[in-house]
């Protein structure tokens, strides 16, 4: 039996809205559940495994399907590209800072290695939003083209 019901666009709007915010909130209490089995808890990887999976793989099918379908990720300002990087870089440096400050011997060891952290998670950031942002913009270009092509 088919369901002749017709949908209002707005209603499905909103309902995809809901949907939306449903998503963020899991994807926020299974970081929280991640961060706080792994470090007040301290357990084994394998415990919050799931968790990991199911955070990281939903993030990187949405990175996916995005690119794919052709929705641009980021902005092509060049000056948030930077920006993005260093606040990258200074909140993996502050997460250190928090998390191994006493596991540390001397302050100048701390020092070393939050200066180590801050620039490899700079400059691993900086690359991977820019190769990201390269990929989309190719896929945009290619969906216009198709689109164009179609349309004569």
């Amino acid at each position: 039996m088919k369901n002749n019901q017709i949908n209002d666009e707005r209603v499905i709007n909103e309902r995809r809205k809901i949907t939306a915010e449903a998503y963020g909130l899991i994807m926020i209490f299974l970081l929280i559940s991640m961060l706080v089995k792994q470090f007040i808890f301290h357990s084994e990887f394998n415990e919050y495994a799931v968790e990991f999976i199911a955070f990281f793989g939903a993030s990187i099918y949405i990175v996916i399907r995005n690119i794919f379908i052709g929705n641009n990720l980021y902005e092509e300002n060049k000056k948030r590209l930077p920006i993005n990087s260093i606040i990258m870089g200074l909140s993996s440096t502050f997460a250190l800072a928090l998390l191994r400050y006493k596991e540390f011997n001397t302050r100048n060891d701390f020092i070393l290695e939050s200066i180590e952290v801050f620039i490899f998670t700079t400059l691993s950031s900086f690359l991977f939003i820019y190769i990201v942002n390269k990929v989309t913009q190719k896929r945009i270009k290619h969906m216009e083209n198709k689109y164009d092509y179609e349309d004569e």
